[in-house]
């Protein structure tokens, strides 16, 4: 992930989580709510600028990567 995107108001967009190797654990965070489905799916109905995280946790220590979402209304 680690990039930007601009969606239309209504728009569905959905994320999967394509991590490899020995996953201890996995988790979304999405306005300040957590969500450990492996995929994570979004519509949006305010027009505004969201960021959605993933963080993997293995043995190998922690990865956090997020994306910046901006929606724009339609007119």
């Amino acid at each position: 992930m680690g990039k930007a995107l601009t969606l239309g108001q209504w728009e569905m967009v959905e994320f999967e989580n394509l991590s490899s190797g020995e996953i201890t654990s996995s988790f979304w965070i999405w306005e300040d709510k957590t969500y450990d489905t492996p995929n994570f799916g979004i519509q949006f109905s305010i027009p505004g600028d969201y960021v959605l995280s993933l963080t993997v946790i293995g043995p190998g220590g922690t990865s956090t990567d997020e994306v910046t979402m901006t929606v724009i209304g339609l007119e």
